[in-house]
C-alpha cells in the first residue's frame, strides 16, 4: 500500500462501496460482530445477494457488501458468483477480519469519500509536484 498522503480523496460510482468505507471508518466494532458467528457457504452466499438492500441497515449493507465481494469469483461487483478453490482456504478469513480492516480504518480516518461518474471529471491538472486535480463538471440547468 502507498504512503498516506496529507489529503485523499476517494472517488467511486459505487454507493455500497462507499458505505462500505464510511461504515468501516466509524463503526469498525459493530460491522465485526456482524460476522462473529458467520460462515463461508454457498447457500448463505445466496441469501445475501436476493436480500433486498433497503431492508438493511448501513452496517448490514456494508457486511453484505464485504461478504458478497470477498467470495464473489474473481471480486467481480456484478454477475456475481460463488468463487472456490480446492488449494486455497475461503478469502473471507474471519479471523483475520478485525485485523485486515483496522489497517484500512486507519487509511480512511483521513480521507474524503464522494460518489461522482467518471463522465463529471476534466482533465487531470498537477496543481503542485505532489498533486493531481481533478475538476468536476457541473451539471447542465434544464429549463423549460
Amino acid at each position: 500500500m502507498k504512503d498516506q498522503s496529507e489529503a485523499e480523496v476517494l472517488n467511486d460510482i459505487n454507493g455500497e462501496l462507499i458505505n462500505l468505507y464510511r461504515v468501516i471508518k466509524h463503526h469498525l466494532d459493530e460491522f465485526v460482530k456482524q460476522f462473529r458467528w458467520s460462515l463461508t457457504s454457498r447457500q448463505i452466499y445466496k441469501w445475501l445477494q436476493i436480500t433486498p438492500e433497503e431492508t438493511l441497515t448501513d452496517i448490514q449493507r456494508a457486511a453484505r457488501f464485504c461478504y458478497l465481494q470477498k467470495l464473489a469469483f474473481g471480486g467481480k461487483v456484478s454477475d456475481q458468483a460463488f468463487g472456490t478453490a480446492t488449494t486455497a482456504p475461503p478469502r473471507l478469513n474471519l479471523l483475520r477480519l478485525e485485523e485486515d480492516l483496522s489497517q484500512a480504518r486507519l487509511r480512511l480516518a483521513r480521507l474524503h469519500n464522494q460518489i461522482r461518474p467518471p463522465n463529471q471529471l476534466t482533465t487531470p491538472r498537477k496543481c503542485e509536484p505532489h498533486l493531481t486535480a481533478y475538476r468536476y463538471k457541473q451539471p447542465a440547468l434544464i429549463t423549460q
